[in-house]
């Protein structure tokens, strides 16, 4: 089992598992969206007192929620943050002492056959395109919008402009931008609430489908924290403590 977050990670997880030939389907693994993360408290139920392991494997997906130095154009702090000298970015934490204790607090319900797989940066779209698919979720994102924005539903000829153009503009970007700052700029409209979380999904889903890469390419391409997430739900269970 998978809980996870939002809609996002409940449209993803499956579609990479199935990508890297771990199909969730095949395997029996069900996502779970809590649509908080509120998930910890449930895969506590998962956890037994009696020394035994519930035959079910439980990964939590969870975002590290640690804005990034390089966000800090896109991601701006809040009115409040700035009036209390709150920390806010990766290195302001660092500074503060703050960031084991953070991670620390997110997996603190770990143990027995549940176990938190944590975004490495920021969160869950940041980190994927960060580690490999920028390119491919400024074109979801950019796709959304216009959906989102559009009054009739776009031809062939307009859905593939729509394409061309957020292939561009993401090409441009890359020409002067960081690795870092590209990924932070790619995730801003998300940030900002500007587009459907879940229709960007939907989306980059079926972009990366169409790609039809091999299981070692998509291995390479997702945030290693995503790929350990499904590795351990479609492992097998340790064998039984034998009885005393």
């Amino acid at each position: 089992m998978v809980l996870v977050e939002g809609d996002a990670e409940n449209i993803l997880l499956p579609v990479f598992a199935k990508c890297l030939g771990r199909s969730f389907t095949e395997y029996g693994v069900s996502v779970v969206n809590v649509g908080s993360r509120g998930l910890f408290r449930y895969g506590r139920i998962f956890q037994r007192n009696d020394g035994q392991l519930a035959p079910v494997k439980v990964a939590c997906v969870a975002d590290r929620d640690i804005t990034p130095d390089a966000a800090k154009a896109y991601a701006p702090k809040t009115q409040r943050q700035v009036a209390n000298n709150l920390p806010k970015y990766e290195s302001e934490l660092i500074a503060a002492q703050k960031i084991e204790t953070q991670i620390a607090s997110i997996k603190k319900y770990d143990g027995g056959v549940v176990k938190t797989f944590v975004s490495e940066k920021w969160t869950l779209e940041h980190d994927i395109a960060l580690a490999g698919y920028g390119e491919e979720m400024h074109v979801a994102i950019c796709f959304a919008k216009k959906l989102s924005n559009a009054v009739k539903e776009l031809n062939g000829e307009e859905r593939k402009e729509v394409f061309r153009e957020a292939k561009a503009e993401y090409q441009e970007w890359a020409k002067t931008e960081s690795k870092q700052s590209l990924a932070a700029r790619v995730y801003e409209p998300l940030y900002e609430k500007e587009v459907s979380k879940a229709l960007t999904a939907q989306i980059f889903a079926a972009i990366i489908i169409s790609k039809k890469q091999s299981p070692l390419g998509i291995c390479k391409s997702l945030p290693p924290y995503l790929v350990a997430a499904i590795e351990y739900v479609t492992e097998a269970l340790p064998a039984p403590k034998a009885d005393a």
